[in-house]
C-alpha cells in the first residue's frame, strides 16, 4: 500500500488537530511555521518543537540579544502541596552499566567564549541547582580531569559594582562541627589552596579573613601584602578589656611512652584602659606553660630568668641592641656575655667589663668624672688597705684600694 501524507489543521494549545477521542484536549497543534506544540489538557502548553528564538535575558553585552533554541518544556503546577517538574528522569542501577540520566558530549571545536552544555539564567532567589543527598557517600558534583589545563568549577562575576556576591558558599548550620571541616582537599600532593592577586591589587585589601556572625567584624586578616591580623573581642562597656589571641608554636617529644606537646605561646594583653598593654612569651606543656618574658613599653621582666647573649632567651635589635626606651631590666638573676659588656650612657662608654678565660683575670675600665679634692666630709681610711683593685679609668689605669667594711 502506497504511502500518503496525513494533511491536519493547525489546531490551537485548547484544541489541538492530532487528539484522541476521548481526551480532545491532549495532543499536538501547529504554532507557526516550523513551530510545534504540545498540549497537555486543561493545564495548557507542555512542550514546543522547532525553530524558536526568545529574548535573552541576559543584557548586552553580556549576552546576545536573542537566544535560538529547538525544543522547549513548560512546567505546569499539578497541585499546591506537591513539586512539579517539565522533565522526570528515573535511574536504574540493578545493572552492571554506568547509568546516567542525562549524556552529553562537547566537540573539540569549542572554546572560551563558545556555549556550555548547560545554561541557567538566575533571576530568583533560591537554588539554581539542588542536590538532596540520602545515601551515604553520595557525590553532589563531580569534575574529573583528563587534560592538562581544565578548571573543575569556576564562578566569576561578569560585572562591577556586586560587592556582596559569594562564589563559593559551604552552608554550615547544624550544633556539631563536621569532622572534615567546610572545604577538603583529598590526597593532595601540595598547593592545595593558592591565591593569585589581581595585577595593581590594593596591598591593604584582605585575601583571607574569620568574621563575626553577619560580617560584623574581622577577627583575623591576611593581606594582600603579606601582613597578618590577630584580633581580640571588640571591649566594650562591660568588657572595658580584651587581649589578643595567642599564637602558638607546638612542638613535640617522645617521653618513652607517648608524644608529648611544648608549646611556646606569644601574646599580647591588655594592662589597663589608659591604655597599657604588654607582650608576653611563655613556654611549656599546654595549660602549664610558664612566663619567660613580659614586654611592656621601657621594661622588661624576665620573670626571675636570665637575659643571654646565647643558650636561653636572645632578644637583639637594631644592629644587636636591646632597646629599652628609658625603662629599666627587672627580676634578672644575672646578665652573661660572650667577652665584653658595654655600658653606654648618651652616647658616651661609661663602663666596660670583660673577662679573659686563659688567665682568669677581669677587667673592669670606667669613664666617669672624678677629683682628687674632697670638698666635705672628713674619714680617716687604714694606712693598710687589703689590696688594690686595677682598672681603667678615664683611659689611664689606675689602683683602687679596698678595706674591710
Amino acid at each position: 500500500m502506497a504511502c500518503t501524507n496525513l494533511l491536519l489543521c493547525d489546531g490551537s494549545v485548547t484544541s489541538p488537530s492530532a487528539s484522541f477521542n476521548n481526551d480532545t484536549n491532549l495532543g499536538f497543534y501547529r504554532i507557526g511555521n516550523d513551530q510545534m506544540g504540545l498540549s497537555i489538557g486543561t493545564n495548557g502548553k507542555g512542550a514546543e518543537f522547532g525553530n524558536f528564538t526568545i529574548t535573552n535575558t541576559v543584557p548586552a553585552p553580556y549576552g546576545p540579544n536573542t537566544v535560538r533554541y529547538t525544543q522547549g518544556l513548560y512546567i505546569q503546577p499539578l497541585g499546591v502541596d506537591v513539586e512539579s517538574t517539565g522533565l522526570y528522569i528515573k535511574m536504574n542501577h540493578n545493572t552492571s552499566q554506568m547509568v546516567y540520566g542525562i549524556y552529553g558530549e562537547i566537540d573539540a571545536a569549542q572554546n572560551h567564549v563558545g556555549g556550555s552544555f548547560s545554561r541557567v539564567v538566575h533571576n530568583g532567589a533560591g537554588d539554581a541547582h539542588y542536590v538532596a543527598h540520602f545515601g551515604a557517600n553520595g557525590l553532589g558534583y563531580e569534575s574529573a580531569s583528563w587534560a592538562d589545563g581544565t578548571t573543575g568549577f569556576l564562578a566569576d562575576v561578569q560585572k562591577d559594582g556586586l560587592p556582596n556576591s559569594v562564589l563559593f558558599n559551604a552552608l554550615w548550620q547544624q550544633p556539631t562541627v563536621p569532622n572534615y571541616g567546610l572545604f577538603v582537599a583529598t590526597d593532595s600532593p601540595g598547593h592545595s589552596l593558592t591565591i593569585s592577586k589581581l595585577a595593581g591589587s590594593n596591598e591593604g585589601q584582605v585575601q583571607i579573613r574569620i568574621t563575626e556572625p553577619a560580617y560584623s567584624y574581622n577577627r583575623f586578616e591576611v593581606f594582600n601584602s603579606g601582613q597578618i591580623n590577630q584580633k581580640a573581642v571588640r571591649a566594650n562597656s562591660t568588657v572595658t578589656m580584651s587581649s589578643a589571641p595567642e599564637h602558638r608554636l607546638v612542638a613535640s617529644y617522645w617521653n618513652g611512652t607517648a608524644p608529648v606537646e611544648q608549646h611556646a605561646v606569644i601574646g599580647h594583653a591588655m594592662d589597663t584602659t589608659s591604655p597599657t598593654s604588654h607582650m608576653y612569651l611563655k613556654i611549656g606543656p599546654y595549660g602549664s606553660e610558664q612566663y619567660i618574658a613580659l614586654l611592656s613599653p621601657g621594661k622588661v621582666d624576665l620573670q626571675g630568668g636570665q637575659l643571654l647573649g646565647i643558650g636561653g632567651l636572645s632578644m637583639k635589635a637594631g644592629g644587636g641592641n636591646v632597646d629599652m626606651q628609658g625603662g629599666t631590666v627587672v627580676n634578672c638573676n644575672s646578665v652573661q656575655t660572650q667577652s665584653a659588656m658595654t655600658v653606654v650612657a648618651n652616647g658616651f662608654t661609661v663602663a666596660q667589663f670583660s673577662y679573659d678565660s686563659v688567665n682568669s683575670t677581669g677587667q673592669v675600665n670606667l669613664n666617669v668624672a672624678t677629683t682628687n679634692v674632697a670638698s666635705t666630709g672628713s674619714a680617716t681610711l687604714p694606712s693598710n688597705p687589703l689590696g688594690f683593685m686595677v682598672m681603667m679609668l678615664n683611659g689611664s689605669f689606675v689602683k683602687v684600694p679596698y678595706y674591710n667594711v
